[in-house]
């Protein structure tokens, strides 16, 4: 292997231990500890120490088909799942069960295309990168896109959290602090909003939690926040019943003033752009299949979490949006807003997801840091500096976006349509394509099929300004 490959691999190796160091003692549960839902492929990897002591043995640590289809599901569920009934109120119903269908199998496509490059990459044990076979195929040029837009999609969700945390934190504290009384609302899109005083608003919420995470973020090891893993499930179930819930309560496909909803919207370039980052899977997509004990089925498995993905996305963001009150225009980009601090079934939500978020956040930073000091330094931490530095520009960012800017969906449309069309379309097909040159199997049907995608994916970026 290429000299620069060891050191990729090797780099990599040195923050994973960061992470999983201590983990193998909490049982062999934890094999794949970190974490869920959300953070990517650079820390979703099998403990080190483990590997290094089957490896002594010549045995291969693996997980079973149902771990691995359940690890995928998990990873793919992330925050937009509470941007699901503004996405398809953007789309229109119809059109948005046929557009998860579609935007999901077009992106399961592209991630078994990954699959199937990486089944012909067994270096280092079976061990080697998305990112080591861009640069192998694509060259620097790849490489360097394929970093930065991995950087960009997890500055899309450090503001995106942000927001969320602001939110949550803001709606929870204003329920114990407001003068008026609080009569519970159950229903979804008709509440109170109570809470606000001069020092305390969704304006003054990101200030407040630069004290508590900016500590957090700045830390050299990030070893404790992987141990709150499990909330992702926790929190993932909860919605799937919360939203079950809120069907006791009525539904209709029709404007409360009698008007029939519309199938389809010209808006519905703001769904694919969402929908591109919730299917994106595509960056840890071999760190996950790689330890799988049937690597014949890793198609399988992979088609199988792809379904479970849509089908839950569908039964959540469907559920609210025809449980949904008001008009279904006014449907806010994080569906909790529509429930007011003194709504029980949402205080408990919020409550998980904002503790959820506050152990993920800084996990999400640590690997923006590593990858951009890999790149600026060639190590993972330069010094208590350079890392404060980088921390308060990435915590400013997010803060002023939560005050000006605080738009669940706009963030998620944007930064889904912007990565996504690199690193869901663009880069693996480019690799694909190079491998079947490479095989002198590259046809015009597959050179020109492939165009197409990609066309479809620019086409959608560009929508983004017209919607």
């Amino acid at each position: 292997m290429p000299h620069f490959l060891y050191q990729n691999v090797y780099s990599r190796y040195k923050y994973y231990q960061k992470l999983t160091s201590g983990a193998l003692e909490r049982g062999a549960s934890q094999q794949l500890a970190v974490p869920d839902h959300i953070v990517p492929s650079y820390l979703f990897i099998l403990h080190g120490e483990k590997i290094k002591e089957e490896a002594a043995q010549g045995k291969r640590l693996t997980q079973g088909s149902v771990v691995t289809i359940f690890s995928i599901w998990n990873t793919l569920m992330g925050s937009s799942i509470l941007s699901m009934p503004w996405a398809i109120q953007q789309s229109g119903w119809a059109l948005a069960i046929f557009l998860v269908v579609f935007v999901g199998s077009v992106c399961l496509y592209t991630a078994i295309l990954i699959c199937r490059v990486g089944d012909h990459h067994r270096y280092v044990q079976n061990a080697i990168d998305w990112s080591d076979i861009v640069l192998e195929h694509l060259g620097r040029p790849g490489h360097v896109a394929n970093t930065f837009f991995s950087i960009l999609t997890l500055g899309g969700a450090c503001l995106v959290y942000w927001v969320l945390m602001s939110n949550f934190l803001f709606k929870t504290v204003a329920l114990f602090i407001s003068s008026k009384p609080v009569i519970p609302t159950m229903e979804l899109g008709a509440h109170h909003e109570s809470g606000e005083t001069w020092w305390w608003s969704l304006k003054t919420a990101p200030i407040f939690l630069v004290l508590l995470l900016l500590p957090a973020i700045n830390m050299k090891e990030m070893t404790l926040f992987t141990k709150f893993n499990s909330l992702g499930v926790v929190s993932i179930v909860y919605i799937l019943i919360f939203a079950l819930q809120n069907l006791t309560t009525g539904f209709s496909l029709s404007e409360p003033d009698g008007t029939p909803m519309p199938l389809y919207s010209g808006k519905f370039p703001a769904m694919t752009g969402v929908l591109f980052l919730s299917f994106f899977v595509h960056n840890m997509v071999l760190a996950i299949l790689r330890n799988n004990e049937h690597q014949d089925k890793n198609v399988r498995d992979i088609s199988i979490a792809f379904g479970c993905t849509a089908m839950t996305y569908l039964l959540v963001g469907v559920t609210f949006f025809i449980a949904y009150k008001g008009f279904h225009k006014d449907i806010p980009s994080n569906i909790l807003d529509s429930f007011g601090s003194d709504n029980y079934w949402a205080l408990v939500c919020r409550v998980f997801l904002l503790f959820q978020i506050i152990t993920v956040y800084p996990l999400i930073c640590f690997v923006i840091r590593i990858q951009v000091f890999q790149v600026m330094y060639g190590q993972d931490y330069p010094g208590p500096g350079p890392v404060f530095t980088l921390n308060t520009i990435i915590v400013t960012c997010c803060v002023l976006t939560a005050i000006f800017y605080a738009n669940v969906g706009s963030i998620l449309k944007w930064t889904g349509a912007v990565s996504g069309t690199i690193c869901v379309f663009i880069l693996p097909i480019g690799v694909w394509l190079s491998v079947q040159k490479r095989r002198n199997q590259l046809t015009k049907m597959s050179f020109v099929g492939h165009g197409v995608l990609v066309l479809l994916a620019v086409m959608n970026f560009v929508a983004q300004f017209f919607v």
